[in-house]
């Protein structure tokens, strides 16, 4: 089996002389926040010193770990990376070349001094030109059924318009990539390839990792073990990838794997919106208009809701903003999957506040086809608390239909809207 060269950072990674002590700030899965000195760190769990003396969390009760920065942040090391790698464990790295011979992947990193060699089923895209557009929705659509093979993502009139060819990747160098179609082996100019998909047949489940790793430089890298050695993050993936990451570069720690997933995140299995007035035949622009919104409201701004209490200070009630959520119009009916292992549903449900005065919807939220939550969204009031348990369904269904007011203000919030285990 082949396993991947040791990854050594060329930046500087531990400073002479007695390591810089690193606060962090944590968060629980049962909604417990804590700040400290950052004094171990493990597959295991995170150990902080707080005023109140030393804690001890296990890995399993993490759901977030965020790092204070080091006194001597390191140089991102990644700014003259062309290419992304992405790997099926949901590690993404920086790349300035990437070949490919054998069923084996060679990838040059400025964050590596050796090149880091994997096979090919391990790597879900190579990314071989900065961000396109046309790229990016070829590889959206083809990321809805299964590939039929290798894929390359071929640019046309100048990168303005992607297509996409099914076959065999072979060598890929430099200068060209050897690619086997309908029985042809055709050499084709790198310079024309936007990405390159590796076909994996049928894939084994996932391992996941203890947590995701968030770099400042954009890198992300997934952990299955991980061990605090001074001012340095000794970090294995769950495809056997040894790192050493400066701690002063690690912005974020996901511990969330496998333990929630967010309906902002996912992709629904259908939505629906149906105005109050019938639309024309072809209004494609204005049906846009209605759809769902993820992480945002319909204004492309965060996601927010009224808080519980009034805020005397302010002269009214105060707004709090949320990183992820849902907004949906009335009426609108969306279906999501319930994720593998996942046992509830948790929300907090309101209207936006700036529609306060008028917006009311009828919520009701379906295990299957039981409903297992309904009630009136008024705004201006308190957002409710939903809490549901799925009992081993495996759709949820969310449905938001007119309330009193009909259509008007109908902007429904559910913030933090996640399945958990």
């Amino acid at each position: 089996m082949l396993r991947f060269a040791p990854l050594v950072l060329t930046v500087a990674l531990l400073t002479a002389g007695r390591a810089q002590a690193v606060d962090v700030a944590i968060e629980t899965l049962d909604g417990r926040r804590l700040a400290g000195e950052l004094t171990g760190w493990t597959a295991a769990g995170i150990d902080v010193r707080t005023d109140d003396g030393s804690t001890a969390i296990p890995a399993e009760q993490l759901l977030a770990v965020r790092p204070g920065s080091v006194a001597e942040p390191s140089q991102d090391p990644s700014g003259d990376a062309q290419i992304l790698v992405r790997f099926h464990d949901g590690t993404l790295l920086p790349a300035t070349e990437a070949t490919v011979a054998a069923r084996v992947v060679t990838i040059q990193s400025p964050w590596s001094i050796e090149p880091l060699q994997a096979p090919t089923a391990q790597v879900q895209l190579i990314e071989l030109t900065p961000r396109n557009e046309a790229a990016d929705r070829v590889w959206a659509e083809l990321q809805r059924k299964e590939l039929p093979g290798d894929v390359l993502l071929v640019m046309k009139k100048g990168g303005a318009s992607v297509d996409y060819l099914a076959g065999v990747v072979g060598e890929v160098t430099a200068e060209q990539v050897q690619f086997e179609w309908e029985g042809d082996r055709i050499p084709v100019k790198r310079s024309k390839v936007a990405a390159i998909a590796f076909y994996r047949g049928q894939a084994a489940d996932e391992k996941l990792g203890a947590c995701r790793l968030q770099l400042d430089s954009g890198a992300r890298v997934t952990a299955r073990d991980v061990q605090l050695l001074g001012e340095v993050l000794q970090v294995e993936t769950p495809s056997g990838m040894q790192l050493q990451l400066p701690l002063g570069e690690v912005a974020f720690a996901d511990y969330s794997l496998g333990k929630l997933a967010y309906l902002g995140d996912e992709r629904p299995l259908d939505s629906q919106w149906t105005p109050l007035l019938g639309l024309p035949p072809g209004a494609k622009s204005i049906s846009g208009y209605g759809e769902p919104r993820f992480n945002a409201d319909f204004t492309g701004e965060p996601i927010r809701l009224l808080a519980a209490e009034d805020d005397t200070a302010a002269g009214g009630q105060r707004t709090i903003e949320y990183a992820k959520g849902v907004a949906l119009r009335s009426r609108t009916e969306i279906v999501y999957a319930v994720p593998a292992g996942m046992q509830r549903f948790v929300t907090l449900a309101g209207i936006a506040p700036a529609c306060a005065a008028e917006g009311r919807v009828r919520l009701t939220v379906f295990a299957d086809r039981r409903p297992a939550w309904e009630g009136d969204v008024i705004g201006g009031e308190p957002p409710q608390e939903i809490a549901i348990d799925l009992q081993g369904a495996r759709r949820l269904r969310i449905f938001v239909d007119y309330g009193e007011n009909l259509d008007y203000g109908d902007q429904l919030h559910l913030a933090m809207a996640r399945f958990t285990k």
